[in-house]
């Protein structure tokens, strides 16, 4: 909208010829948003005195030339959103750098070539706010280009952060209501391919809801997963060549996955009322799930292709926690909770079990393990006696190298040279709940406060592009060659399991390059629990020691399908 001026109605008053002027709003209609800003100019003319019919025609024409003048260039400064197409580009509020006008809805969308991803970096921002509640003016960010899409950030007051986008587009929206005005901001966005890396953190619904965590490795942009019926989610993973995520659940006693974005959720498997699974991981390479089960005390194995379960290890197992796996070697490890703490590995089929750590001055609670494989190191973080500490992968040494009096560890993942942790030692006091999650060096150096969360978060997994494993194994072209289960072995070897418990070992290494496995018996084993949902086999996360820190809730019904026969079962209660 921009001010003109126009004659009063009656061109000549009694004093000699002087005629007024009004202010005229017109709206720039070209503009896609329409948007209702208002800028009062000041008068260009008061009066005027007529001498001849040029001189009124130059005093009229002059101020018309200056007022389109302004039109022309107020087009460019109070644009209200619009698309975004270009690699790089400026976004502003209307009018910046003078003040914002009142009540203004602007939505801005960035858009840029499939495979790209967006940055959003904040030159300057000053909104008027009462506080940091956002309910005035804010600008709030969601990743993809929906109102709907996740929600990313809100930002009010006069402080904002770098957001970057999972995908392709990114939406942003601007508010201003009708009561203060503040210079706005200008914020600078690139879209350029971006290799992902991220954490995935679970949260249990302790304050109303659960939740799955995104987090930007880089940026520290978070947004929550959108999935519905979240209850207790202890451990999660993510399967790169699906680009799909799994977790479970200790209340529904489930393993469940959808896409990345939270779409297509599906059941993968109920695991019965006695269940406690605090340990998921998967191989991507031979298409593998593994998990713990605390409550039946054992270890499983389930294939993505077919859908087939089996018992890996069933004793001699008291509380089993986090699993890794090497899926180059197939060799899984594990950490045990029980009465006597262990750090423990096995071959996949069950075989080769060896104890690594045991009990002592390092273990009491060893919540979370995560794998080197580069170096030879499994490193393990112990919530009891407060100790980040590794061992080799033949139990030969052992290595402490952090020591926090009063931290709680719970989740532990690799990320390059450093390691993330999350500390639950907020949760002790009764007046905050709060998780941390603490970023390291390798050797325990490097202290930074990463991300702070109002809320218990259990596991965390971190997934690199530029790190991952794209093998080959023995097992990632064609099942190896199986009729059944396929288990990799060292030198890109396999052993093919039979269904009477046997196994056949192959003799030359496989051949060809690990390939996305196809799941054809899943969608007609199953039967979904929520809308269009399947049963599909999943992938790798690992949940962490609860002792007295959680608290289950009871799922009442739950409906599966097993061989065409539907039956329902009652969830209980635990504590």
């Amino acid at each position: 909208m921009v001010t003109l001026l126009t004659r009063w109605p009656g061109s000549w008053s009694k004093d000699g010829g002087r005629a007024g002027w009004r202010k005229q709003s017109v709206v720039n209609s070209t503009h896609p948003n329409k948007c209702s800003s208002y800028t009062s100019y000041p008068y260009l003319f008061k009066s005027i005195t007529p001498a001849s019919s040029n001189q009124i025609a130059n005093q009229m024409i002059t101020p018309l030339i200056l007022c389109f003048f302004t039109f022309a260039i107020h087009q460019q400064v109070q644009a209200c959103g619009g698309e975004y197409t270009s690699l790089t580009g400026l976004i502003s509020s209307p009018l910046y750098p003078s003040q914002y006008p009142p009540d203004q809805d602007c939505v801005y969308i960035i858009r840029a070539p499939t495979g790209y991803r967006i940055t959003l970096t904040f030159v300057h921002f000053e909104l008027a706010t009462d506080g940091f509640n956002c309910q005035q003016d804010y600008v709030q960010l969601r990743d993809g280009e929906l109102w709907t899409s996740p929600f990313l950030s809100i930002y009010c007051n006069t402080t904002a952060y770098t957001r970057r986008s999972s995908s392709n587009t990114m939406w942003i929206k601007f508010h201003s209501d009708s009561s203060q005005s503040a210079a706005g901001f200008q914020a600078s966005y690139t879209a350029a391919v971006i290799p992902l890396k991220f954490l995935l953190v679970t949260e249990p619904a302790i304050l109303g809801y659960g939740a799955i965590h995104n987090i930007d490795i880089d940026t520290i942009t978070s947004f929550d997963i959108p999935l519905d019926g979240l209850r207790d989610p202890a451990a999660v993973d993510y399967d790169p060549m699906a680009g799909r995520i799994y977790w479970t659940d200790n209340v529904e006693k489930t393993i469940r996955t959808s896409n990345l974005n939270g779409s297509d959720a599906r059941l993968v498997r109920y695991l019965g009322l006695d269940a406690r699974l605090d340990g998921l991981c998967v191989d991507a390479l031979s298409r593998l799930i593994f998990y713990t089960d605390a409550g039946n005390k054992v270890i499983g194995m389930i294939t993505m292709y077919s859908n087939t379960h089996r018992i890996v290890i069933n004793s001699s197992l008291d509380m089993p926690k986090d699993i890794e796996l090497d899926k180059r070697n197939g060799v899984m490890y594990w950490s045990d909770c029980g009465a006597t703490p262990t750090i423990e590995r096995a071959n996949y089929d069950g075989t080769g079990r060896q104890t690594l750590v045991s009990g002592g001055e390092y273990l009491k609670q060893p919540n979370a393990i995560a794998l080197d494989t580069v170096e030879g190191r499994l490193y393990w973080a112990d919530g009891g006696t407060q100790k980040v500490g590794w061992v080799d992968l033949e139990g030969k040494k052992t290595s402490l190298i952090l020591h926090q009096p009063g931290l709680v560890y719970y989740g532990i993942d690799l990320y390059l040279n450093d390691f993330f942790v999350t500390d639950w030692s907020f949760l002790n006091l009764s007046q905050w709940l709060k998780t941390r999650i603490f970023r390291y060096g390798k050797d325990g150096s490097n202290e930074r406060n990463y991300f702070n969360r109002p809320s218990k978060l259990n596991d965390i997994r971190v997934y690199a592009e530029e790190i991952e494993d794209k093998g080959p194994n023995g097992c990632g072209s064609n099942n190896g060659g199986c009729s059944y289960i396929c288990v990799p072995t060292t030198g890109n070897r396999n052993k093919c399991l039979t269904e009477d418990g046997g196994s056949t070992k192959s003799e030359s290494p496989a051949t060809g390059s690990s390939t996305k496995a196809s799941d054809p018996s899943i969608s007609s084993e199953a039967e979904s629990v929520s809308t269009n949902t399947k049963i599909i086999i999943a992938v790798c996360a690992c949940g962490r020691c609860r002792r007295n820190c959680c608290h289950h809730r009871s799922l009442h019904f739950l409906q599966t399908k097993t061989s065409g026969h539907s039956r329902a079962r009652d969830f209980v209660n635990h504590r």
